[in-house]
């Protein structure tokens, strides 16, 4: 037996363990320091009470999930809510782990490995398996891809179920009626869970569905029977929700449909200038999702030059600056040309199997960019469904570089890659460098600061707390990990008066050691610097 296993070993081939190497410092990457560096805000403190609440048998089992910003009107309790998938994957997690933040973000974890493997079989529909490698290569390290891998948020698990939706059409498109029964009910399960991950899915698949299915009908109208059998499995995933809207008389489609055809909040703007912010944040997306160069925000726009005065102006100012226009040509030219490939591509009939397969992605992003055209907000996170495509036309770009200049390309061509991935993995050191504070609450030092006041409390369980307004975004984490350990954080006002003999703490954001002498007419004992927060502990 050991024999038959190591000599079926011997005849795998070396790109399987090149493969299997890259995996493996994927899952490195998106598990290191998992616990420390767990994002751990105030969405995923508002996610994890409201799993805890099940868990404990205080709420009964959702039937929908987180609300969606900038939709419905009155406040966050009028929010469109998504479908309660996400908040069941963190159930059963939690169910099966244990009651923690830790636990509810291991299903976003386990999706985000499990699309390497994914991505691999998704890139050798169209490139060779050494291109395909170099190009996982890039997504396992890359920056924008692992930006999301250390929390617990609704649209960490799309790249897979994104992967897994086009995969599934697409062996649909070629198959048709003779498709396998793996890729129906992969198909509708994609579907059926990516539609309750965010609001864009919610529409673009759906419509990229739909059209698809228009081009399956007229090769095949055998395939409806099929094509029922992955809007069941759609309904089947959202039957919560369905039973929800039943009983609230439907309000939150109301919400969602009123959010999507009442007045705009950018209504102001001409449809030239959001279609300029949107290819103009496409452009930026790819260049960023790709290198990690830029602040993943879109900070350039025709619109910018229509709009005048002060936003007019400093964009006149940002131009000036030549890393600011080699930015803007460099954009334009990786998209251009890779656009330009994508199309090329497509209309060379000498290859069926690879015109479906691109045909799918245009249309994919063609109806992506109208998506996203009243909705489209300055951060490139919201093109995560698109994170494959910058790596898919960085892979045609070489192989056009390959077919033009045989041998002679594969030098500069390493060296993009080496480039690339250099940037990338600058991108994350610098991050990891400054322990994330730069950007969100994580849970390490939360954990660490809640210890710190538990040891100086004499075993209370009401600690006092005087909360500087810098740092009030720590209090809801800080309350939600000191309950888990049986202690209230009580929030306390500058002129309130704590009875004696109880323990108190001042927290503030800090920049440095202390000056100061006292802190609201009290002296503190101690201090302690975490990361960027101080907590002092006050004295009667």
């Amino acid at each position: 037996m050991f024999n038959q296993l190591k000599n079926k070993f011997k005849t795998l081939p070396s790109h399987f363990w090149v493969l299997v190497a890259i995996i493996c410092l994927g899952i490195f990457m998106r598990t290191y320091n998992f616990h420390a560096w767990l994002d751990f805000g105030s969405d995923q403190v508002n996610d994890a009470t409201r799993v805890g609440d099940v868990i404990e048998g205080r709420a009964p089992w959702p039937a929908y999930g987180p609300d969606m910003g900038n939709s419905g009107k009155g406040g966050r309790a009028n929010r469109f809510r998504l479908g309660p998938i996400y908040y069941d994957f963190e159930i059963v997690s939690a169910k099966l782990f244990g009651n923690n933040p830790v636990s509810m973000a291991l299903p976003d974890l386990l999706f985000s490995i499990l699309s390497l493997p994914l991505f691999f079989y998704f890139l050798r529909k169209i490139f060779s398996v050494n291109l395909s490698i170099a190009l996982t290569g890039l997504y396992a390290i890359s920056f924008y891809a692992l930006s999301f891998s250390h929390s617990a948020w609704n649209v960490n698990s799309i790249p897979f179920f994104s992967l897994l939706f086009l995969a599934a059409l697409y062996e649909f498109m070629l198959a048709k009626e003779k498709t396998h029964w793996g890729w129906i009910v992969s198909l509708g399960v994609a579907l059926g869970v990516s539609i309750q991950l965010h609001a864009i899915l919610l529409v673009l698949f759906p419509a990229t569905l739909f059209f698809g299915w228009l081009f399956f009908l007229r090769k095949d109208w055998k395939i409806w029977k099929k094509m029922l059998v992955v809007i069941l499995l759609m309904l089947i995933l959202n039957l919560g929700q369905i039973v929800g809207e039943r009983q609230n008389d439907f309000k939150n489609t109301k919400i969602f449909l009123d959010s999507i055809t009442g007045p705009s909040t950018k209504s102001q703007d001409s449809w030239l200038v959001r279609a300029s912010n949107d290819l103009s944040c496409n452009f930026q997306a790819n260049a960023y999702m790709l290198s990690a160069v830029g602040d993943g925000n879109c900070d350039f726009s025709v619109s910018q030059f229509l709009a005048g005065g002060g936003a007019g102006k400093a964009f006149l100012k940002k131009i000036a600056e030549p890393k600011f226009d080699l930015k803007i040509v460099l954009c334009l030219l990786f998209s251009l040309l890779g656009y330009g490939m994508l199309v090329i591509n497509f209309r060379k009939k000498n290859q069926p199997a690879k015109k479906y397969f691109l045909g799918l992605l245009l249309l994919y992003m063609g109806l992506s960019f109208f998506v996203m055209l009243p909705i489209l907000d300055s951060a490139i996170r919201y093109f995560v469904h698109l994170f494959f495509l910058p790596l898919i036309l960085l892979g045609l770009l070489t192989e056009f570089l390959a077919e033009k200049f045989s041998q002679k390309y594969l030098a500069p061509v390493v060296v993009l890659f080496l480039l690339i991935a250099g940037l990338n993995l600058n991108a994350t050191y610098l991050q990891i460098k400054n322990n994330f504070v730069q950007s969100r609450i994580i849970l390490g030092p939360v954990e660490e600061m809640v210890s710190y006041v538990i040891a100086g409390s004499n075993a209370q369980t009401g600690i006092y707390l005087y909360v500087d307004s810098s740092a009030l975004d720590y209090l809801k984490s800080l309350r939600y990990i000191a309950s888990q350990k049986g202690v209230a954080l009580l929030k306390t006002g500058d002129k309130d008066v704590v009875p004696p003999g109880k323990a108190k703490f001042y927290l503030s954001i800090w920049g440095g050691s202390p000056t100061l002498t006292q802190i609201n007419g009290m002296s503190y004992a101690d201090y302690r610097l975490f990361d960027q927060v101080a907590i002092f502990h006050l004295t009667d």
